[in-house]
């Protein structure tokens, strides 16, 4: 049975206990209770990762996970499954209800023996976590309104006698670095102008 996969707050502990105060292995399982196995493999981890005692000042739990868990086997044949291509998935989830299940789905009907649904998720995530921030806007609070349409749309019942339903565009606008938003359900998104201003104006006596 494999040993399990323990917490950065815990691995820190065990490097420290085997290092720091060179206390055995199987008195850290018994001090922190946990498998001697899992000391073990921590242990051996941080091996193949690279990284002595003491660590880095910049290692963060997230950095130290990702040495541990993720970065392990990184060359092509080290690892046991297929890998994803990452930087494809990070592509695909930006189209329009597509999510990482759907994505996996595709990834392990290519590949059967592959990742785990929950195992995808957790790599993926720690490639997202690597990625520079982007879009970063500067303004005053309140200042700007951000506005736009979201989803696909509700069902609206425009005449109750009848029955009859259409689709609802629902309109979001909400003032930077403000908690208040605002929402609106129009019968279609249009174009106009003068259509736009109104909302606008509408939206904006609403916070002031």
């Amino acid at each position: 049975m494999p040993a399990e996969r323990v917490a950065m707050r815990r691995a820190r502990e065990i490097i420290h206990l085997k290092f720091s105060a060179c206390v055995p292995t199987r008195e850290i399982a018994w001090r922190l209770g946990i498998a001697a196995s899992t000391v073990r493999e921590t242990l051996r981890r941080l091996e193949s990762a690279g990284l002595n005692w003491p660590l880095p000042d910049d290692m963060t739990d997230g950095k130290l996970e990702t040495a541990l868990y993720t970065n392990r086997g990184t060359k092509q044949g080290h690892r046991r499954h297929a890998e994803p291509d990452w930087p494809m998935v990070h592509r695909e989830l930006k189209r329009k209800h597509v999510t990482l299940l759907i994505v996996w789905d595709e990834y392990i009907a290519e590949n059967p023996g592959g990742y785990s649904y929950s195992r995808f998720c957790e790599l993926y995530r720690a490639f997202e976590s690597r990625l520079p921030v982007t879009m970063r806007q500067t303004h005053a609070a309140g200042e700007r309104l951000f506005v736009d349409y979201a989803g696909d749309g509700v069902p609206v019942v425009i005449d109750r006698l009848t029955g009859e339903i259409r689709k609802g565009q629902i309109f979001v606008a909400v003032f930077g670095e403000r908690i208040e938003g605002s929402r609106k359900s129009l019968q279609c998104q249009r174009s106009e102008l003068r259509i736009a201003e109104q909302q606008i104006v509408e939206i904006s006596t609403v916070f002031r």
